[in-house]
């Protein structure tokens, strides 16, 4: 059965009664001679045929209610992502004729279609262009379209210049990859926040993403620092809005778009303002936790993790002055921990107000 221009293969062929059987021994040369030796003409203008320019495609796969030849032959052609499907020579009342092409099968898993092109986000709102070949696996181009000085939105980039000890600059990376201007000097804080709910038992919840990189400290706040490595993380602050102390767990999920079983961990601080060096950095009240609710069973825990409570982490009592502040930092477990898209959900539960 031959290929077919387009990756097919064609229609069966018939032998020819004169056509020599490729087992035959052929005789030798009409001109006489050592066959295992160049004839005396070679090298010449004429000597052989033109140069060989590939394997023959073979005839084209056949074409459905067109005549065939041999009752219950077979033909295949190429389909989808580096598939086959087959046409069978039938007499159905007019003939032998091919049939309709059944259902593309053997197809690769996770292939493309060949031809497909695509354009992909990449990097800092950047795109990237495959092309499927005909091995039914993309290729990619190089990432284009990315803003000059781009940065990877919600990013916030911090700066002294021109402020007094201890205050800083700030600026906010923009769902355009690009930076926001700078703010006036002032102690730093963050732009995530969340208030607790006023209502025992009340539940309040959003998304953040793991967008930068922080140390953060190692064992029991408060703590020393876990030496030079980074992790990504998400810094919330928690405000209390009432004229009592709050009592609150802080639990983190998976959201909507990211990965279940995040290997995450937890840590909080007093206040609103951000530990920018080491010694800020160790000076943690709790945490650092990498258990949902410790003593907690799998089934049916607050953060949904399955087969093992050290994924996503929460924290108990954690207490909040009248109109006061605490941060709620989560980061990955270990530098190379697989996060996805990089979301979760941090719920935070009012327990007791006093």
């Amino acid at each position: 059965m031959g290929c077919s221009a387009d990756g097919g293969a064609g229609i069966e062929t018939e032998t020819d009664p004169t056509e020599t059987p490729p087992d035959a021994v052929l005789p030798p040369p009409s001109g006489g001679g050592d066959a295992g030796k160049p004839s005396s003409d070679a090298g010449t203008k004429d000597s052989g045929g033109k140069p060989d320019t590939g394997v023959d495609a073979g005839p084209p796969p056949p074409t459905p209610g067109t005549a065939c030849l041999t009752d219950g032959a077979k033909a295949s052609r190429a389909c989808g992502a580096c598939g086959t499907q087959e046409a069978v020579c039938l007499d159905e009342g007019s003939g032998l004729k091919w049939t309709e092409y059944g259902a593309c099968g053997n197809e690769l898993a996770g292939g493309c279609v060949p031809g497909t092109v695509v354009d992909e986000p990449c990097g800092n709102c950047g795109t990237v262009k495959k092309t499927c070949t005909k091995y039914c696996a993309y290729t990619s181009g190089a990432c284009t379209g990315q803003p000059a000085m781009n940065c990877k939105p919600t990013t916030v980039e911090y700066s002294t210049a021109g402020c007094p000890a201890s205050q800083y600059r700030n600026r906010l990376c923009g769902t355009a990859c690009t930076w926001g201007s700078y703010s006036a000097c002032d102690t730093p804080t963050t732009p995530n926040k969340m208030t607790l709910s006023t209502t025992v038992n009340g539940v309040v919840s959003a998304d953040w993403a793991l967008s930068g990189t922080t140390k953060r400290p190692s064992g029991t706040c408060p703590s020393t620092i876990s030496g030079t490595s980074l992790y990504p993380y998400s810094v919330v602050e928690v405000h209390n809005p009432t004229a009592q102390t709050i009592e609150f767990t802080a639990y983190q999920s998976k959201s909507a778009t990211g990965q279940a079983n995040a290997d995450l961990v937890m840590w909080t601080y007093n206040g609103n303002a951000l530990p920018m060096n080491d010694a800020a950095l160790g000076q943690c009240v709790k945490g650092v936790e990498d258990y949902c609710v410790n003593g907690a069973p799998v089934a049916g825990n607050i953060c949904g993790n399955t087969g093992s409570n050290f994924y996503f982490a929460a924290i108990e009592a954690i207490s909040v002055p009248p109109g006061g502040h605490v941060l709620v930092y989560s980061s990955t477990f270990g530098t190379s921990t697989s996060i996805g898209d990089g979301t979760f959900t941090l719920s935070l539960r009012t327990t007791k107000r006093q």
